[in-house]
């Protein structure tokens, strides 16, 4: 059995995101038997139940530490959240073990979180292997009162995993390097897709443009997302207002989705007038996502991702046959390829934006061709079985690792 434990706080097993459930997913059918532990499970009463720790309340966004704080509070927010992380992980400890009930696992899959270092102890207390998922700089602010204690649970993790997982060639060397590991004990796991539950139906998409009021035969650029702070979707307002002027035709963008940065994209949206060209839909179930990205030619990614992280998004475009549209990074170079399977603008710059989108409608037919050879990159590179699953697969038959 693996315990895979997902160790924030505000995570939780009963509403998984996608991602979990495919590794999941694709972890069982390998045939492995699979347990997964969130950290926001440690709210509900009943370890067997923890859909109960579901309808826990929302973080107080006051208290929140994200990369993008600033201002003489920021130290203070950091300290509080790293406190909450530190009271959390003591009673993610006792969780840990009540869970299994006496149960020993073969491995001990930990997506790390800051300063949580509950998974790795167990690992040690039971005497097994201890995976370490590195998903992003957890500790990158400078000042706060814990800082030392969540940089050295960064380090204790690092040197005591069996082996370190993380999503692009790139941020294994970087991590290497900081943490002065050997490269040879980090495995590259990129984002995936399942291209079964991205099918591209005609029918359907045209059935959103018209619902969307956009002409037939337009050239749509999409976005599917949350609005987080890091998407920066007003480039694409910008965007549109630059290809008004470059194109003879129009180009319409199509916005699906909600966050708190929503109201931004239509502040500017609506101060440069493009409302008739950047059309907006709050967000839909996610059954029917594939039909909304069927009414797309492109799928556009405003943010960078930065230098290590080649978000989901674009191998979800690339299943569902969309050309992408990306910010040119080294991660996002790991997975499109530059004029075969998509196009690439400079990071947060929406001439640059506007341009890569320019030379696209210039070429009729070039967008399907893009998103066709994207979707067989897809299938033979960027499914979860041949990323999570390959790299499962390597930890378990290799010496210290075997499930056997």
């Amino acid at each position: 059995m693996i315990l895979y434990v997902v160790s924030d706080r505000a995570s939780y097993s009963a509403n998984a995101g996608r991602k979990l459930r495919e590794i999941r997913r694709t972890w069982q059918e390998l045939g492995h038997e699979v347990e997964l532990v969130c950290g926001g499970d440690t709210n509900a009463a009943d370890p067997a139940a923890p859909a109960a720790a579901a309808a826990a309340k929302p973080r107080n966004p006051l208290l929140v530490s994200t990369p993008d704080l600033h201002g003489l509070h920021a130290p203070l927010v950091h300290s509080v959240s790293e406190w909450r992380d530190l009271q959390h992980d003591r009673r993610l400890a006792p969780y840990l073990e009540r869970f299994l009930a006496g149960r020993t696992p073969e491995l001990i899959w930990h997506r790390a979180s800051r300063i949580h270092v509950a998974p790795l102890a167990l690992a040690e207390k039971l005497g097994v292997p201890y995976v370490l998922e590195w998903i992003d700089r957890l500790v990158s602010y400078p000042l706060s009162l814990f800082h030392r204690k969540a940089v050295g649970a960064d380090q204790r993790r690092m040197r005591a995993a069996h082996r370190v997982v993380v999503t692009s060639e790139r941020w294994k060397q970087e991590v290497a390097k900081e943490y002065a590991i050997p490269p040879e004990k980090i495995l590259v796991a990129q984002n995936a897709a399942n291209p079964d539950d991205f099918v591209r139906d005609p029918q359907a998409g045209a059935r959103v443009r018209e619902h969307m009021g956009i002409p037939a035969d337009a050239l749509v650029v999409g976005f599917v997302g949350s609005y987080g702070w890091y998407h920066e979707a007003d480039l694409v307002a910008i965007a549109a207002s630059r290809l008004r002027q470059l194109l003879p035709r129009p180009v319409y963008f199509l916005m699906v989705g909600d966050g708190p940065h929503r109201a931004k994209l239509d502040a500017v949206v609506h101060n440069l007038g493009v409302d008739d060209l950047v059309r907006r839909q709050l967000a839909v179930p996610q059954p029917e996502v594939p039909q909304w990205l069927s009414a797309m030619d492109a799928g556009v990614v405003p943010a960078s991702g930065g230098e290590i992280i080649c978000p989901m998004k674009v191998q979800e475009y690339m299943s569902a046959g969309l050309a992408p549209i990306v910010a040119d990074s080294a991660a996002n170079r790991e997975v499109v390829t530059e004029n075969e399977t998509g196009l690439f603008f400079r990071s947060s710059d929406a001439d640059s934006m506007a341009a890569a989108i320019s030379r696209l409608a210039q070429r009729p037919g070039w967008a399907a061709e893009l998103g066709r050879a994207g979707r067989e990159d897809v299938l033979t590179r960027f499914t979860w079985r041949e990323t999570f699953g390959r790299a499962l697969q390597q930890i378990v038959t290799e010496p210290g690792g075997s499930l056997a």
